[in-house]
């Protein structure tokens, strides 16, 4: 014998009518406003007192050539200076009086054209693009942008090896920042021909290397 279908009874449906609406309520919390007020509004928001005021919108300050990847600030006891990547450029964005100019001047050209990153460590602004390590901040008294492989810290990573590339004393590791190192080497007059470390794997470039030797009377002479 086949069972008995129970059908459940239909849900209880609750309505409520809205009838005379008043606006919005930002002053109580959304789940105990009344029914003729709105929690919330499109175009309306609160302002520091908790009234509503109109949304305020936005309005254009200044245009560049290209999309924004990135704004920045480098703020120190004497300057303040807005740093704008936009497309391949960047850009320095100054202000008169409080009021920023409508565009920037450029003062690098070759950006990689994707979100960029900055963090801010000595008076500098350093700015990373995924092409390109910048550094952008006041040298010989003017702001301007540097590769930061053109100004890291030169390592001398031997003192006194010998001309095969042995002994000698370690006394730097390399700087990933940048290719250049230094070695000192105790020779003779009559040597000619020097050899890196053995554990190196620095590759000579088209840069010519620069040799300097320390003469008697305690100065460097460069050499070809």
């Amino acid at each position: 014998m086949a069972k008995q279908l129970k059908v459940p009874q239909s849900p209880k449906v609750y309505t409520t009518r809205l009838e005379n609406f008043k606006g919005v309520d930002f002053a109580n919390n959304a789940t105990q406003v009344q029914t003729y007020r709105s929690p919330d509004a499109q175009n309306i928001i609160s302002d520091l007192a908790g009234k509503p005021v109109k949304r305020t919108g936005y309005k254009t300050l200044a245009s560049f050539n290209g999309q924004i990847n990135g704004i920045f600030r480098l703020a120190t006891e004497d300057a303040e200076k807005i740093i704008v990547h936009a497309g391949t450029n960047l850009y320095e964005w100054t202000k008169s009086k409080g009021v920023f100019a409508t565009s920037g001047s450029i003062i690098y050209s070759d950006m990689n054209n994707l979100r960029s990153t900055a963090f801010q460590h000595d008076k500098k602004l350093f700015i990373l693009d995924g092409k390109t390590y910048l550094v952008y901040g006041e040298f010989d008294g003017s702001y301007a942008v540097k590769k930061v492989q053109d100004i890291a810290t030169v390592p001398m990573c031997y003192l006194a090896m010998k001309p095969d590339g042995t002994g000698g004393v370690k006394r730097h590791d390399i700087n990933v920042l940048t290719p250049k190192r230094t070695y000192s080497f105790l020779v003779t007059e009559t040597t000619k021909v020097f050899h890196l470390t053995a554990d190196d794997s620095m590759k000579l470039t088209s840069e010519k290397v620069t040799a300097k030797v320390l003469g008697s009377d305690g100065k460097w002479v460069d050499k070809a």
